[in-house]
């Protein structure tokens, strides 16, 4: 039984790599001119075979595959005395799980503002910090609790980013993040309680054109341990994951961007690899 509860709870939430809907690609976190609008869309398709408890693969877990889909408009403004901007994420999940069911629908949405608490354009040198709010108007079924696209919880993520230009071509990036989780009362007929999670990301990219970027992306994700009325799931994270993306300038005002993503190392939850395609229009 409790070797079934585990294998469920691998798959519970998120199709998206790790803990959160709000991992970062290379350049998000580089300012435009107040004023600045961007619509982005996204299609992150993901696929796992592996799925692990505590560092060991649980034999005859099913395979997942499918798609989350992702509309983000962002309007970058400033805030009194700092640059910073708006910006919300509406998220569709449409994946399947074999032998077990379906997550499907409207998921939670983010709502993200941002503050650029240095900025300075002749240095290349960036701070900024994101607080993240996930707003759980996801459909929910309490009766289907690990399959609903929605979680039920409201989660504070508050993140901070250094991001530095080298030369004309090449920038670095760190990112940090903790996310903090509401209790889940409705968790089936139990309650569940997860664990503050944290995210580390590095990111390096370089213009080997004027239209054209590449990059290399790590993103590692560690704690999140849950709880099930009180019973401790012994499924801590530390997880990491590798990434290379392009950046391609289509027009002035448009991009497009491809990403594969593999979970080179997992702990807990599905190894995941994705590809993810992000269309970007700017006015």
């Amino acid at each position: 039984m409790r070797k079934l509860f585990l294998t469920a709870a691998a798959l519970v939430p998120l199709v998206l790599p790790a803990l959160s809907q709000a991992d970062n690609l290379a350049r998000d976190y580089l300012p435009a001119p107040p004023g600045t609008n961007l619509m982005i869309f996204y299609d992150y398709h993901v696929s796992s075979q592996d799925i692990y408890h505590d560092g060991d693969k649980i034999d005859g877990a099913p395979g997942i595959s499918g798609d989350v889909y992702i509309f983000r408009p962002v309007y970058y403004h400033s805030y009194g005395f700092l640059q910073g901007a708006s910006q919300v994420l509406f998220f569709m999940k449409d994946v399947q799980i074999d032998g077990v069911g379906e997550i499907s629908g409207l998921s939670d949405m983010l709502f993200s503002p941002t503050f650029f608490l240095w900025n300075n354009t002749a240095s290349k040198s960036y701070l900024g910090l994101v607080l993240h709010t996930t707003v759980p108007i996801g459909k929910y079924d309490e009766d289907r609790a690990g399959l609903s696209p929605g979680e039920n919880v409201w989660k504070i993520k508050p993140e901070l980013n250094f991001s530095q230009g080298i030369g004309d071509k090449l920038y670095v990036e760190v990112t940090g993040a903790s996310q903090f989780t509401q209790k889940n009362k409705d968790w089936g007929d139990s309650e569940k309680e997860v664990a503050p999670a944290i995210t580390i990301e590095a990111h390096a990219s370089y213009d080997v054109a004027k239209a054209l970027t590449v990059a290399a992306n790590y993103w590692a994700h560690f704690g999140g341990e849950t709880k099930i009325d009180g019973d401790k799931q012994d499924d801590k994270l530390n997880n990491h994951t590798l990434g290379v993306s392009l950046h391609y300038g289509l027009a002035p005002s448009n991009q497009l961007l491809v990403s594969y993503q593999y979970d080179v190392k997992v702990k807990e939850g599905p190894q995941y690899q994705t590809l993810a395609l992000r269309f970007l229009h700017a006015f």
